[in-house]
């Protein structure tokens, strides 16, 4: 699963199939959040806004799945689970040295490592626990 970003839509939930290419939407179950507040470690060129080369930060974050919307044609029931998981995110960031053009590429990477949980499948309460990364390219311009 990739989340991606589209100028007309925003951000979406994708489930690519084998050839990297987007099978389906799945932002209808899945969805996440941050904190609005977080502690940041590194240096930024106050000129350009530009991280001097690495950045951190950490913040809480939760990615949450709900397909008990969706009926299973089989036998006409709920899919059945409802679940989220949070924990501290960290985040860094790594930003190319801006072109004569002021065009610079940014990449992050984020990390929840010892994730918890809770959420029901098929009315049964769970508790659960996990670790989910993404990596995050952009192409920018001062």
């Amino acid at each position: 699963m990739v989340e991606v970003y589209d100028d007309n839509t925003g951000w979406s939930y994708q489930v690519l199939d084998r050839h990297h290419l987007p099978l389906v939407n799945v932002s209808d179950i899945v969805s996440s959040g941050s904190s609005s507040n977080s502690i940041y470690s590194g240096k930024v060129n106050t000129r350009t806004g530009v991280y001097a080369s690495t950045m951190t930060d950490l913040r809480l974050h939760k990615l949450a799945y709900n397909d008990t919307a969706i009926t299973v044609i089989s036998n006409r029931q709920p899919a059945g689970m409802d679940f989220y998981l949070s924990g501290l995110e960290t985040r860094t960031f790594i930003d190319s040295q801006p072109s004569s053009s002021g065009s610079y590429r940014e990449t992050y990477q984020g990390q929840v490592s010892n994730g918890v949980g809770e959420g029901v499948y098929n009315g049964t309460p769970m508790i659960i626990e996990g670790t989910f990364e993404y990596t995050v390219v952009l192409n920018l311009k001062d």
